[in-house]
């Protein structure tokens, strides 16, 4: 419950059959001293309304039992995917990252593929064609998702945005619109893909750093899935903490993460013009390969004129690590750059003799007390190559000199991240 407000002075108060309107005037006070009255009243109304709200939420329902049902009541249910094993039907699926890497892309992407049937980027199966909904507050509709949706191979009759003029309850809210959505995925059952882009734009008066908040905001989100089926990705930007693990740079509390069950992390490769896809966490399925890809443009035909839109072009899997590896945009301290050194010069004697295996590698580096983030550092500074031969992943040391650090502007995106 909010601190008690500071108490309201009080004020001279000319009583009349019929007042007019509370003017600083009238009051007898000055325009300034009106204002500050102004907001003390709406703090005693927050403080007021706030206490009624923990009082209900403290004392409803406290006499009902808590339902509970046993595992022989139930039935095993399997995960179902949209992308096999990377985002599943009825669960809430992250992309993460900077701008200009291709998130909103990417669903349009998504989007596009599942509007018209075609199998997902190294998926084995896919779903018949079916609707998909985009809520965007940063791009338009007209000028930007549709003619990205149809250079992606989009069926435009299956793709569903929400009118900017929405009615008199306003663009949708995750805070106060869980029934709403429910009943437009009624009234719109081929719908099996939602895309909220940015999600920090529809969280209405959810404040995006209250952990708490936004656990109750998205529960009710996840329920909904669960019962509809539909797959959701969210959109979300990072926050200005580069010291960081990757996980931790999500922006926002750390239930978008934990809600999540599964969370893609994006970010520039070396090879300049190239972004990498990498699984920063999931909870189900398998585990996969990062993805690498760049953003091409195709031409559509606006009234007559071809006008170039993005597309993602797939470049291929890559070796993936525990959870994706990514590092902070700034260098590291002192005692991290040693430990670093210490282990390139272990990584350039274990490779001495020519090509080894990657998980040989990894292993040898665990009893050497090495972390994974650490041998990162050390194949960054080595620039060892990894190469992916008929019987799995090999690094090898390269003829070049080491690289003494690759140092990223800030204009280059919030992650740095490099060919495992």
């Amino acid at each position: 419950m909010a601190a008690n407000p500071t108490p309201i002075a009080p004020i001279p108060i000319v009583r009349e059959a019929n007042p007019a309107p509370a003017t600083a005037a009238t009051l007898q006070i000055t325009p300034s001293e009106l204002a500050k009255i102004r907001e003390q009243a709406k703090e005693v109304i927050d403080w007021i309304w706030q206490g009624a709200r923990a009082s209900a939420t403290n004392s409803s329902n406290s006499s009902e039992p808590i339902k509970l049902i046993r595992g022989s009541e139930m039935e095993p249910e399997e995960i179902t995917w949209l992308w096999e094993n990377r985002i599943p039907f009825g669960k809430l699926t992250l992309f993460a990252g900077d701008p200009w890497l291709g998130k909103s892309t990417m669903g349009v992407y998504l989007a596009a593929a599942i509007s018209t049937g075609q199998k997902l980027y190294g998926s084995p199966a896919y779903i018949p064609p079916a609707e998909v909904l985009i809520f965007s507050t940063e791009d338009d509709p007209e000028d930007t998702i549709l003619p990205r949706f149809m250079a992606a191979g989009g069926i435009r009759h299956n793709l569903l945005t929400e009118q900017m003029e929405s009615g008199p309850g306003g663009p949708m809210r995750l805070d106060r619109d869980i029934q709403r959505i429910r009943e437009m995925l009624a009234k719109y059952p081929k719908i099996r893909l939602l895309i909220i882009d940015p999600v920090s734009n529809y969280l209405g008066d959810t404040k995006m750093n209250d952990e708490q908040a936004v656990r109750r905001l998205l529960i009710p989100l996840t329920r909904l899935m669960k019962q509809t089926g539909i797959a959701v990705v969210g959109i979300m930007h990072l926050n200005k903490k580069d010291d960081l693990q990757a996980m931790y740079r999500v922006g926002g509390a750390g239930a978008f993460v934990g809600v999540s069950r599964a969370v893609y992390g994006f970010c520039q490769d070396n090879v300049p013009g190239e972004f990498q896809m990498f699984t920063l966490k999931k909870n189900v399925g398998q585990p996969m390969p990062d993805l690498k890809y760049k953003i091409d443009l195709k031409p559509v035909e606006i009234k007559g004129k071809a006008v170039p839109q993005p597309v993602i072009s797939w470049l291929g899997e890559m070796e993936t690590s525990n959870n994706g590896f990514a590092t902070p945009r700034y260098g590291t301290s002192a005692a991290t750059a040693t430990k670093s050194d210490e282990a390139a010069e272990w990584l350039k004697n274990v490779l001495s003799n020519g090509p080894m295996r990657t998980t040989e590698v990894q292993d040898a580096a665990k009893v050497a007390r090495f972390s994974e983030r650490t041998l990162e550092r050390a194949k960054q500074k080595l620039d060892v190559q990894s190469d992916k031969k008929a019987d799995g992943w090999y690094w090898e040391l390269t003829r070049s000199e080491p690289n003494q650090g690759r140092q990223t502007s800030e204009s280059e995106g919030g992650w740095r991240c490099w060919h495992p």
